[in-house]
């Protein structure tokens, strides 16, 4: 178990689990930590560690997939975790006029008192303010979603893709956006972070079984490959090429 993981644990034995247990259903339980506020280690602590992860042909021991995944080792991991319902992580910076710098972070397993979106993204803003620091900015690697988009998603409390992919959209009411559009935007949103942690062509837009078996005889198993390609491949079209580098630099860049 890793450092902010033994802290989290030490927390939750201060609280009384047990005892919080029994207490009504409405009841809900938020760890907060403060002076940890690296995102990076954070989310090491709650998810688990980051680690590089590369797959590879057996025939010709190509790179097919780089990416990162999660060790076992994080909070959620820990028996009983589900308890919580809600963490989150600041640092106090007296220059601002919300002292709170920070963000909330989700669980990754159905905490046993939910929270609901409204009252989350409420407490989202009693806490953190104008000093909350999710990344609204990855919402514009969604096709068709610009800069005033992302932030009218992120004032509906979708901070970034993360967020949007784990949302109930039958939550989420949002002044002139369709409920089938907040549906779009969460499958794209899943896309994204497949083709982030996998660095694969597969999960660019557009693209087709067909572009794959094309590109993939050409030795482009990966997006920063499509990238680097300055010559069309022989059965690609100009247009589909285009599409395609297009939601590469989107995703990438």
């Amino acid at each position: 178990m890793n450092g902010i993981s033994k802290v989290l644990k030490k927390t939750i034995s201060i609280e009384k689990l047990n005892g919080f247990l029994c207490r009504p259903a409405e009841s809900r339980l938020l760890l907060n930590l403060h002076g940890f506020y690296d995102d990076y280690d954070v989310m090491n602590g709650i998810y688990g560690i980051s680690q590089v992860s590369l797959k590879y042909r057996n025939d010709t021991h190509q790179t097919v997939e780089e990416g990162f995944t999660r060790e076992s080792n994080g909070f959620y991991h820990e028996k009983n975790s589900e308890i919580v319902t809600a963490i989150g992580a600041y640092r106090f910076d007296l220059s601002v006029e919300d002292k709170f710098v920070g963000k909330l972070y989700h669980p990754i397993k159905p905490p046993i008192n939910k929270m609901s979106h409204n009252f989350r993204l409420r407490l989202r803003n009693a806490l953190f303010g104008n000093s909350e620091t999710s990344n609204w900015q990855s919402l514009l690697m969604i096709p068709g979603v610009n800069e005033n988009q992302a932030k009218l998603l992120y004032s509906n409390g979708i901070e970034d893709i993360g967020t949007l992919r784990a949302v109930n959209e039958n939550e989420i009411l949002i002044k002139d956006m369709p409920l089938e559009e907040i549906s779009r935007l969460k499958l794209e949103s899943i896309r994204i972070i497949f083709a982030l942690s996998t660095n694969r062509i597969n999960f660019l837009s557009g693209i087709t079984a067909e572009d794959i078996k094309i590109l993939q005889k050409e030795g482009i198993y990966l997006i920063r490959q499509l990238l680097e390609r300055e010559i069309i491949p022989e059965g690609i079209n100009e247009w589909k090429w285009s599409l395609l580098v297009k939601d590469a630099k989107r995703i990438i860049q």
